[in-house]
């Protein structure tokens, strides 16, 4: 019996959401490090490959949801805009308001 998917663009969409927030974490990870780092608090190389294997384990978890699984349950011309609007929106909540790296103007 061949596999199909039912399409359901509310799934589609929250995966394509959900991915989009995934990769802003996984880029988050290493950034918190960094800064971290400058502000002259030293992680041990453990850490530092911990939070490399996380960042690479939300990166492909992101891929695979966002690009993959995103587009087998909606039409790709809403999966992209989403996608990249959720990943926009969660960079702002991370690094701006939750860890304080970026200050986000109106200019």
């Amino acid at each position: 019996m061949p596999f199909s998917v039912i399409q359901s663009v509310p799934i589609s969409l929250a995966l394509a959401a959900s991915g989009g927030a995934i990769e802003v974490l996984a880029t988050a990870v290493l950034a918190y490090q960094d800064a971290r780092e400058k502000e002259g608090q030293h992680q041990s190389e453990f850490m530092r490959y911990v939070g490399l294997s996380l960042n690479i384990v939300l990166q492909l978890s992101s891929s695979v949801i966002g690009h993959l699984f995103a587009p087998w349950f909606g039409p790709v011309s809403l999966v992209g805009p989403v996608f990249l609007s959720s990943q926009l929106l969660v960079n702002l909540l991370v690094f701006g308001c939750l860890l304080g790296l970026e200050m986000f103007t109106k200019d």
